[in-house]
């Protein structure tokens, strides 16, 4: 859930989950996360922000569901992080609450939370860490509004948990295993979406070797079987629902001082489809068609040219479950570029520009005579925010943005414009 609208990241509070004291390594999922010292942060924002499109839809198909397109969004949220030495296992605990007030869909105002919590532990060569995280809140709106349904979902809580255990092992110059397990849950409130509950089982393993002056070269492996435990249409197309999915590739990480940080990564996927369908009783499995051979990739580097600019980019290719209940999963990419130029001690000024793509592949169109459910997106966008350090503990930040989609069918695309004002206090 994002966009230009929600200028307040994930607004969420609080969770508790043990780290175990499992042989192996904080770098992978759930390793980055955790801090390095002893922590106690609050962080308190507050965020006005207008859109001018805040559905993320045409206009035709808002004033068909009630909708009004403008609107203003009041978010207030809190962040707290706690970190604590045991022994010699680090544990966390990250919570991150907020409320978001709607001026005029004020049917769209709820809370959201996310928890975070864990540890790691050094063992020798290999650190280890187990990771929890926990979070709940409302649909993005753009995903609810659908032909298919015939009528607007105005209301779904979704839910979210993971649990994740990575490790790796390596001395300075030499092989670096790693490995990383993680299982995620997603759940929906609203009946007609509880076709799109998913869980997922993901295991990520790597051999790499790394050197001051070279950085680590790895080649690693991924194994993710996602299913949709509620899926159902009718008693003439029930089943099961769901696919496999097999990566493997190449790694490169290099860091040079604060000026280059590097991370790129390419791998061949492989998606197969396992749902089978039984019409009228008799088992059907899904053509081949819904399957997926082809390039992923992801690359996040960063360079400063010097000690006032630096620019960023970013991109990537990638299989995940589906959010549509008509479809088994999507590929998604994204691109971005920004540069941050600071003026002095106290402000700086951020230029963003990304590119994101949706594409939804299934075997259960869902049809109505009004509209077909979205099948393929494109949105670009462009936000522009300067950044005011007052003082140690205090900070603002104006950004205005403009996005653009489009959409298949046509109905779902939008332009939006997006003014903002967050106030950020640390304690």
């Amino acid at each position: 859930m994002g966009g230009a609208r929600h200028l307040l990241a994930t607004t969420p509070v609080v969770l508790l989950c043990l780290c175990a004291a499992c042989p192996a390594v904080a770098s992978g999922l759930g390793g980055s996360m955790i801090p390095q010292q002893r922590l106690t942060d609050v962080e308190v924002t507050t965020s006005l922000s207008y859109d001018s499109n805040f559905p993320r839809i045409g206009p035709d198909l808002a004033s068909r569901e009630g909708l009004r397109l403008a609107d203003e969004t009041f978010t207030p949220a809190i962040l707290v992080t706690l970190a604590r030495p045991i022994g010699p296992a680090m544990l966390f605990l990250k919570g991150n609450g907020g409320y978001d007030f709607h001026r005029v869909n004020t049917v769209r105002n709820y809370a959201r939370y996310e928890v975070d919590g864990g540890g790691g532990r050094r063992f020798g060569e290999c650190e280890g860490a187990v990771t929890g995280t926990y979070s709940q809140g409302q649909t993005d709106l753009a995903l609810l509004v659908n032909g298919g349904t015939g009528r607007a979902i105005l209301k779904n809580t979704l839910t979210q948990e993971n649990v994740s255990f990575s490790s790796t092992c390596g001395r300075s110059i030499g092989l670096a295993p790693s490995l990383s397990v993680t299982q995620s849950w997603s759940s929906n409130s609203e009946a007609t979406q509880r076709n799109i509950d998913n869980q997922a089982f993901v295991v990520n393993a790597g051999l790499g070797y790394q050197a001051p002056g070279f950085g680590v070269a790895s080649i690693f492996g991924v194994y993710q079987s996602a299913g949709y435990p509620n899926r159902a249409y009718s008693n003439l197309l029930s089943g099961s629902y769901g696919y496999t999915m097999y990566a493997g590739g190449l790694r490169y990480e290099r860091h040079i001082g604060v000026r280059l940080d590097a991370a790129l990564s390419g791998s061949y996927t492989s998606l197969v489809s396992k749902t089978q369908l039984l019409v009228g009783g008799v088992p059907y499995f899904a053509p081949t068609s819904t399957n997926f051979g082809g390039l992923t990739f992801s690359g996040d580097v960063s360079y400063r040219l010097t000690s006032r600019l630096l620019f960023h980019v970013n991109a990537s290719r990638a299989t995940m479950p589906s959010n549509r209940s008509d479809a088994d999963y999507s590929v998604n990419e994204s691109y971005q570029a920004d540069a941050t130029y600071r003026l002095g001690t106290r402000i700086s000024i951020k230029i963003q520009a990304d590119n994101r793509g949706e594409s939804y592949h299934g075997i259960v169109p869902v049809k109505n005579a009004i509209y077909t459910n979205i099948t393929k997106s494109s949105t670009s966008e462009v936000i522009a925010s300067a950044n005011y350090v007052m003082s140690r503990r205090l900070s603002f930040m104006l950004s205005v943005g403009d996005a653009e989609r489009r959409a298949s069918p046509s109905a779902f695309s939008y332009s939006s414009t997006t003014v903002g004002l967050t106030a950020r206090a640390t304690f």
